[in-house]
């Protein structure tokens, strides 16, 4: 997603659960912002790069510490794949 489409839904938002789940706004506006889904042939389906809880944020910040900060999400997910310990989400109670 585009960082101006968050700037501007962030601008919108006016439900606290929405500026928490950022995305759950544009979903909720899809007249207002182009929203695609896309395929992978790898198996990615498992693969969590978003960042809601602190071990989320420690495997990300991980994985920028490796790979750096100019890095695709293929290679992430292919990083966070690679490490057993990243490569699921943990479930919050």
């Amino acid at each position: 997603m585009r960082t101006a489409a968050l700037a501007d839904a962030l601008q919108k938002m006016q439900d606290v659960a929405d500026q928490e789940h950022v995305t759950r706004y544009l979903y909720r506006h899809p007249d207002q912002y182009r929203i695609q889904n896309f395929a992978s042939d790898e198996p990615f389906g498992e693969v969590q790069l978003s960042v809601d809880t602190q071990a989320d944020f420690d495997a990300i910040a991980a994985i920028l510490q490796q790979a750096g900060d100019q890095i695709t999400w293929r290679q992430a997910a292919t990083l966070r794949l690679a490490n057993n310990e990243w490569a699921k989400r943990e479930t919050v109670a």
